[in-house]
C-alpha cells in the first residue's frame, strides 16, 4: 500500500458531508463553483460555506463531490402593506395608493390626477380613525409631475388608524380632523 506506480488508478474519497437539517446534499457538476451553486439555490456563499466545513479551500470543489446545500430562509416581512385609493364624485379620475406600515408608523402617500387646488389651499393626507373620526393629517408635496402629490409620513400614530384620505384644506397649520372635501380615500384595515 505504500508504493504506488506511475499511471495506476486510485480513488481518493472526498471528506463525509456533514448533517444536512433543513437543506439537501447536492452533488457538484462539471463546472460548479461555491459562488455559482449558492446562486442558484438562492443561498448566501456565506451560508453555503459554513454548511460545509469539510471543504478547506472553497475555491476547490470537484465533479462528484458532494456538498450540503442549506435551507433557504424564509422571505423578510412584508415592509409595507400597499391600499388604493380612488376618487370619490368629487374626483371620479383622481386616484392613488398608499404604503403603509401601521405598527411602525411609516407610510407614503401618492394621489394621481389630482386638480390643482386654488391658491389659499393644498392636499392633505389623512390617516383617520373611523371609529373616533380622529386623524393626522401630513401635507402633500406636489411632484413635478401634473395631478401628482405625495406625503409621507414617519414614525406617526397609525396603529389604530384604518383609513387614508386625501382632501383639499386651507393653506397653514393642519388642523385636527379634516375641514376640506375628500378626493380620493381608502381602507388600511389590512395592513400589519
Amino acid at each position: 500500500p505504500n508504493v504506488i506506480q506511475v499511471g495506476q488508478q486510485i480513488c481518493v474519497p472526498f471528506p463525509q458531508v456533514p448533517p444536512c437539517p433543513g437543506g439537501f446534499i447536492y452533488t457538484v457538476q462539471p463546472g460548479d463553483t461555491m459562488f455559482l451553486i449558492a446562486q442558484r439555490f438562492g443561498v448566501s456563499l456565506d451560508a453555503l460555506i459554513r454548511a460545509n466545513p469539510q471543504i478547506t479551500d472553497p475555491n476547490r470543489i470537484f465533479p462528484g463531490q458532494q456538498i450540503c446545500v442549506p435551507a433557504v430562509p424564509p422571505p423578510p416581512p412584508l415592509l409595507f402593506c400597499v391600499a388604493p385609493l380612488t376618487g370619490t364624485n368629487i374626483a371620479p379620475t383622481s386616484f392613488g395608493v398608499a404604503l403603509v406600515q401601521r405598527q411602525a408608523g411609516n407610510a407614503f402617500v401618492i394621489g394621481v390626477q389630482l386638480p390643482d387646488p386654488p391658491l389659499s389651499m393644498t392636499y392633505v393626507a389623512w390617516f383617520m380613525n373611523s371609529a373616533t373620526n380622529t386623524g393626522i393629517g401630513i401635507a402633500m408635496t406636489k411632484t413635478t409631475v401634473d395631478g401628482v402629490w405625495v406625503a409621507q409620513a414617519v414614525n406617526a400614530q397609525l396603529a389604530d388608524k384604518d383609513l387614508v384620505l386625501v382632501t383639499q384644506e386651507p393653506v397653514g397649520p393642519i388642523g385636527q380632523r379634516p375641514t376640506g372635501r375628500v378626493f380620493v380615500d381608502g381602507s388600511i384595515r389590512q395592513c400589519p
